[in-house]
């Protein structure tokens, strides 16, 4: 029984990979597939012209050692096929303990055409739909790698979308632009990292200028206002 399911599961992973090849193939087919398809994660690809040129793969614990770290990352993308797809030779860890790994495709001087970030985009959306996780059982996730600014923007909308999630007693429509750290919740604006804030509201401000209306927040969640105060500063608390 054992053998039967191993013998099962390469069956599917077999599968899995020739899938993704065809995907691939389809992919190199259409020049223009970049500019339309929709992003596979959570985080904006670069866009044709921009000199993105880096992955980062995460899923790790913070202060996990950097060794560990590589390592079972390097296990992973061979796992999941995309040693084949990408040069992982150049992956490093960025410090001592990391929680993530990045992966350089190419230098400044040579930035991606529309075609390879197309073709990075299809990579990045078959790994999310695999559903890998590291060996300590937490879900690994890939994505582009943005700059320290952008990182920041995305992640408090992040925090932002998570909040409006746990406040709400049934599941709220939360939009995020991820790009400005923006959140709408019900079609109400009710942060940003990037906008103005309102000047004739009470706010919670963060040092790097995003704010959050939690007055609005708990309007549109029908939410107790002192259990948002103590969310957000919890989820806030890693923020800059």
């Amino acid at each position: 029984e054992v053998l039967t399911q191993h013998a099962t599961k390469l069956d599917d992973h077999t599968q899995a990979l020739s899938d993704l090849q065809r995907r691939l193939e389809a992919q190199e087919k259409r020049p223009s597939a970049a500019s339309t398809s929709a992003p596979p994660s959570s985080i904006l690809p670069p866009q044709a012209g921009e000199r993105r040129k880096t992955l980062i793969l995460g899923g790790w614990p913070d202060n996990s050692p950097a060794e560990t770290t590589l390592e079972e990352a390097l296990a992973l993308l061979t796992a999941s096929g995309l040693h084949k797809e990408v040069d992982t030779t150049k992956a490093f860890v960025p410090g001592v303990r990391r929680g993530f790994v990045l992966v350089p495709l190419t230098d400044d001087s040579h930035p991606l055409s529309s075609q390879e970030i197309g073709r990075i985009n299809i990579l990045l959306g078959a790994f999310k739909a695999s559903n890998h996780h590291t060996p300590a059982g937490n879900r690994a996730w890939l994505a582009w790698s943005l700059p320290p600014q952008a990182r920041q923007k995305a992640a408090f909308g992040g925090k932002v979308k998570r909040c409006a999630h746990e406040l709400a007693a049934t599941p709220p429509r939360v939009d995020v632009e991820w790009k400005t750290g923006s959140v709408w919740v019900n079609d109400e604006r009710v942060a940003s990292a990037s906008a103005p804030p309102p000047g004739d509201r009470e706010l919670c401000t963060l040092p790097s200028g995003a704010w959050i209306d939690l007055h609005q927040l708990c309007r549109v969640t029908q939410s107790n206002h002192s259990t948002a105060q103590d969310r957000w500063k919890a989820l806030s608390a890693k923020l800059t």
